[in-house]
């Protein structure tokens, strides 16, 4: 049911809105007050305010002056607003203060109603933002959508672009940019104007006062400031962090081209080994084994058969030493199932053909996880320090230990050659070829020795990435 304004009690209204109010008559002198306006009476001094009293003389005497002749300029039903600072035991509490001129049944003035609106908690809570923005270490600034024109700007700005605070609010947004990054800032923002999405916005490149080209990773929050359309933005320089990355890719490159080049050396001298095997020995036997042919062309029917019979034999070795050459160059686990299998016949090959005594350890590991390339780069480690020692250790004893760690892989193999010099001999085309197959799989090398103590080689990959 609709109720009548005649029904309200103003009174108890009043008395209970969260506004400081109270009231003076012409004279300026109190007529009445509310809860609120009675706790600002007492804050200002009046302890015992009271009908008639006159509170204004409780404001400082500025206070009073401004107060008397603003109220003497106030018409009935006019409003004069303005805000205002108070003490409060050792606090600052701050004001919005509107004055009116309170009219009477026939319209006449009567008296005036002097409301204050506690703002000190909002001003309060708007300084810890202003803080949060002007002490933020990211780079802070408002960029008003209108014209790009700058509003705001923190510290950490100033101090990255070396512009100073009134040079930042003469500027726009386009001044800071390349020419030719200018009309995609532009478009950029108007697509934000028109309800585009805000947010991360990209690496984009700056000029500092200096003329120094900068990268800065940009993110956009759409926003009013001082009621104009605007965006935040917080900006952190990238440029170190995509230094390091431009080195850490050529690095990569230069690291790939060094295992390529060792790769591609390695192959060549295989090849040119392979070449002398060939010349040495297959092409000797097959001579020989031409020149009985040849013999036997020319030789009676008796020595015809014994002539063609050795030619038979040197073909045959010809035949069984193509055949070592072949497995040579075929990796063991091509024929066979696991890596450990593999390298055992890879030991017991290199004793058969050398005076060589090979142990090989397997310490908790097991191969059926790992991926074939990366079992097949764990053969070629093995393989090529075997043919080091073979060529340069002088050794009678080898042993080899593959072993599971907690997080990785581990390839010992040791022997008890001559040794060398770590610091003094360069590594040769072998030790490169197995580091840079360790680095493939992010692992580390390590060779300890010294002249008459042998060589231990240490490969370790941490972690299962690109193993499995």
């Amino acid at each position: 049911m609709p109720f009548n304004v005649n029904e309200i009690d103003l009174g108890l209204l009043v008395e209970n809105m969260p506004d400081l109010i109270f009231y003076l008559d012409m004279d300026k002198k109190l007529l009445s007050f509310n809860a609120g306006g009675n706790r600002f009476l007492k804050m200002i001094g009046c302890h015992d305010p009271s009908p008639g009293d006159d509170v204004l003389a409780f404001f400082p005497e500025k206070k009073r002056k401004f107060l008397l002749h603003e109220l003497d300029q106030l018409k009935t039903g006019k409003v004069f607003s303005f805000e205002d600072v108070f003490p409060d035991d050792q606090n600052t509490c701050y004001f919005d203060i509107s004055l009116y001129a309170l009219a009477g049944v026939t319209g006449e003035q009567i008296g005036f109603c002097v409301l204050l609106r506690d703002t000190t908690d909002k001003r309060q809570v708007e300084a810890k933002y202003r803080r949060l923005f002007h002490d933020n270490p990211m780079v802070i600034y408002v960029i008003r959508l209108k014209d790009l024109g700058i509003l705001e700007v923190n510290e950490a700005a100033i101090k990255q672009y070396g512009f100073s605070r009134e040079e930042f609010l003469q500027k726009t947004a386009l001044d800071w940019r390349l020419k030719e990054d200018q009309e995609k800032l532009r478009e950029y923002l108007l697509n934000v104007q028109m309800g585009a999405d805000d947010g991360p916005a990209g690496v984009w490149r700056h000029v500092l006062k200096t003329g120094e080209h900068i990268f800065m990773e940009i993110c956009l929050h759409r926003t009013r400031y001082n009621n104009e359309d605007a965006v935040m933005t917080i900006a952190q320089n990238v440029t170190d962090k995509l230094e390091l990355e431009r080195r850490l890719e050529e690095e990569r490159f230069a690291q790939h081209k060094r295992l390529t080049e060792a790769i591609i050396k390695a192959q060549e001298t295989e090849r040119a080994e392979l070449s002398m095997e060939l010349h040495d020995n297959v092409n000797q036997i097959l001579g020989a084994s031409r020149l009985y042919l040849s013999a036997a062309k020319k030789s009676p029917p008796a020595r015809k058969t014994e002539l063609i019979d050795k030619s038979a034999g040197y073909i045959l070795d010809a035949i069984e030493e193509i055949r070592r050459l072949c497995k040579s160059l075929v990796s063991p686990l091509q024929r066979l199932l696991t890596l450990e299998m593999g390298i055992q016949c890879l030991a017991e090959d290199v004793m058969c053909v050398y005076d060589l005594s090979i142990k090989t350890e397997i310490c908790n590991f097991e191969s059926a996880e790992l991926n074939d390339k990366f079992k097949l780069n764990l053969f070629r480690i093995v393989q090529e320090q075997l043919n080091n020692i073979i060529k340069h250790a002088n050794a009678a004893n080898v042993t080899i230990v593959l072993s599971a760690t907690d997080n990785g892989i581990r390839v010992e193999i040791t022997d008890d050659g001559q040794g060398f010099d770590t610091a003094l001999q360069r590594k040769g085309i072998g030790l490169s070829n197995i580091q840079s197959r360790a680095e493939l799989y992010n692992g580390s090398m390590e060779v300890v020795s010294a002249p008459g103590e042998g060589c231990r080689l240490v490969v370790e990959f941490a972690g299962r990435e690109g193993m499995g």
